[in-house]
């Protein structure tokens, strides 16, 4: 029933209705965002915990960088503290390696308060917290240093509230210790203990690549002397005639007769004298024993003897009673520490008599004859030992290149966003700075039981069509998590790196043996390296990274 209209009635009904239409088409209103204190504080928290692992990383990757491209101990472990000492609310940082003939910590890098970092230096390994982490090879948090009985030596040194300490561990050997301090009492969280470990470990292996590269360097110096003293003694490498040029050269340095050289037989505990430059009489193949006579004498003891009239000194041996010696001065000659024999220097005439100066003339030169004699007695092992130490070298530079490189992967697989970018990355930074020359990244898709979306680097595309054109089938096809026979699921099962020269064993059973062959034929690669992904013990992808050599070495298998 329509209602009627009234005189006073001035609405006109399609106005009503049009104006209604148009509220109902109005958006509502935004909601009002209501932020409660409780979230607005996660947020500053959440904002303050990135923040500082962002200072974390920046710090981690600048240590990374430094161990990557300088083998300068010093310089290293002095960036390593003084990026890291701004991470920790503490007022020191130091880096303590082990002095193994002290039996002590030595301080090889310091930031913060030096009254707290000098006073650390040569702390006793029994005697220390410092020394405990070292022992047990454990990482210690003393909260209270003053009051701590396991931290006398620290206590002693200097009044110390906090003493964070972590090893410098490389596999099971330590080498030092990482640790933060402070005078004041601090709040050291499990993220600083856990933070201080990592850059522990990353400064451990600096430590023991610059140790690497030092022993290397003095093994070569040492060869590099041992050359030049032999040069300087004698141009020959025969042992007789060694001997021989280092008596009479000996003789001449002294202004005396003559001499004679000694060397010591272990097996039958005994010296032999070697070489007689005695004008004369020719005493060689005289034995004496340890003890006996002025060179048994000095061979026993290590330290150099003069003899005024050695005709009538008490020591003499019986085997050289009656003989016309006089005056005699002897010194022993030492190769890394152990007596090799004896150098003698004889005189006949009664007014002469060596002095202190003469002895240390003889001891400097003996020193020099050792290392002679023994160059001339390990003649073929040095040969051998060059070889090693080029091998060294070589080895060196191969770990050097890939800590670039793993660096290089590092920041490259950080900075990228999504996981086709991710893929990309990793293939194309293992082509390019592993020495590989086909990389493939394939990932698992948990829900649908595969392994797939498969990504290369290293093949034109034009390669890549011939491929697929061969196998029958697109490269981005699955292979389903449960084919037990596929190179790619074996390896993701034991979690370990696989090596294959038959690209059938890791696209069975996508594609046929016929057609694995003719795509590895055209591809040209001889060995592949399955290497799986691992994330929170599950399976999270494989890669695959081909070479055209027959063989992958152990670094680079170490590398990936």
């Amino acid at each position: 029933m329509k209602k009627a209209l009234t005189p006073n009635d001035t609405t006109n009904p399609r106005e009503t209705t049009s104006s209604s239409t148009e509220q109902a088409l109005q958006p509502p209103p935004p909601p009002q965002l209501r932020t409660s204190p409780e979230q607005t504080e996660t947020v500053a928290e959440k904002t303050v915990a990135l923040e500082r692992r962002n200072r974390e990383l920046a710090a981690l990757n600048a240590i990374a960088t430094a161990i990557s491209q300088s083998l300068d101990l010093s310089q290293v472990l002095e960036t390593a503290v003084e990026q890291a000492l701004p991470l920790f609310d503490v007022e020191a940082m130091v880096v303590l390696l082990v002095d193994e003939n002290a039996g002590s910590l030595r301080l090889r890098a310091a930031r913060g308060t030096p009254s707290i970092t000098r006073n650390l230096d040569g702390l006793k390994l029994e005697e220390s917290l410092c020394g405990q982490v070292v022992l047990t090879g454990q990482p210690l948090v003393a909260r209270d240093v003053a009051h701590d009985p396991r931290a006398l030596a620290e206590t002693q040194q200097t009044d110390l509230s906090l003493l964070a300490l972590t090893p410098l561990k490389v596999r099971s050997r330590v080498l030092g210790v990482l640790g933060v301090a402070s005078r004041q009492p601090r709040t050291f969280t499990t993220e600083d203990e856990r933070l201080l470990e990592a850059i522990g470990r990353q400064v451990g292996i600096a430590v023991e690549n610059a140790r690497l590269y030092e022993e290397v360097h003095r093994r070569l110096e040492n060869m590099v002397a041992l050359h030049e003293t032999s040069l300087d003694i004698t141009a020959e490498l025969e042992l007789q005639e060694v001997l021989q040029a280092i008596v009479e050269r000996a003789s001449r340095l002294l202004r005396a007769k003559g001499g004679a050289i000694y060397l010591y037989d272990p097996d039958r505990d005994e010296l032999i004298l070697a070489v007689s430059a005695i004008p004369w009489k020719d005493y060689a193949g005289t034995t004496l024993k340890l003890g006996e006579g002025l060179a048994g004498k000095v061979a026993l003891t290590g330290k150099p003897i003069v003899v005024d009239n050695y005709s009538q000194w008490e020591g003499r041996s019986p085997k050289f009673e009656g003989e016309p010696f006089t005056a005699n001065v002897a010194a022993p000659l030492k190769w890394q520490g152990q007596v090799i024999g004896t150098i003698a220097i004889v005189e006949n005439a009664a007014e002469r008599t060596f002095t202190p100066e003469d002895v240390v003339l003889l001891s400097s030169f003996a020193d020099q004859a050792a290392i002679a004699i023994a160059n001339a007695q390990l003649y073929e092992k040095a040969r051998r030992a060059a070889a090693d130490l080029k091998a060294a070298n070589e080895k060196l530079e191969r770990i050097n290149e890939q800590l670039l490189a793993l660096y290089k992967v590092g920041a490259a697989i950080s900075g990228a966003l999504g996981m086709d970018t991710v893929q990309q990355r990793i293939a194309e930074e293992i082509v390019k700075n592993l020495g590989f020359d086909i990389a493939l990244v394939a990932v698992v898709n948990v829900k649908e039981r595969t392994l797939g979306h498969l990504v290369h680097a290293g093949v034109a595309s034009s390669l890549v069509q011939q491929v697929e054109l061969l196998a029958g089938v697109p490269l981005s096809a699955s292979i389903s998590l449960d084919a037990a026979e596929n190179l790619a699921i074996k390896a993701g099962r034991t979690g370990k790196i696989a090596i294959t020269h038959d690209l059938y064993e890791l696209f069975r059973p996508k594609i046929s043996r016929a057609a694995a062959a003719a795509i590895q034929e055209l591809l040209g690669v001889q060995t592949i390296a399955v290497v799986p992904l691992i994330a929170k013990a599950s399976l999270a992808g494989v890669v695959a990274a081909m070479s055209r050599q027959p063989e992958i070495s152990e670094d680079v298998l170490t590398s990936l």
